[in-house]
């Protein structure tokens, strides 16, 4: 799972399918998706959209960006996807 994370992290900003991670983990979807969520205690989705959240909360912060902007720096695809996000993890 350390090498799954890592590249979550690396790569939170780009598409990022469950396939590509499973092959990771040398492992098939369907288990990648137990296996990830028994040891995170976070679907692969909750645990990127809270990633890129606080990355963009960060942002917001530090930054006069726009919202669109940092939205779309930190890997949702469109500004709507960003707010859904952030209001199902607040």
């Amino acid at each position: 799972v350390d090498k799954v994370i890592s590249h979550i992290y690396e790569h939170y900003t780009d598409p990022l399918s469950a396939d590509e991670l499973a092959s990771l983990a040398h492992m098939s979807t369907n288990h990648f998706h137990r296996f990830f969520k028994k040891r995170t205690e976070l679907t692969l989705n909750q645990f990127i959209n809270q990633l890129r959240i606080g990355k963009a909360c960060k942002s917001l912060i530090h930054t006069n960006a726009l919202i669109s902007v940092i939205s779309d720096q930190c890997g949702f695809n469109n500004i709507s996807n960003c707010c859904k996000a952030s209001s199902v993890l607040f």
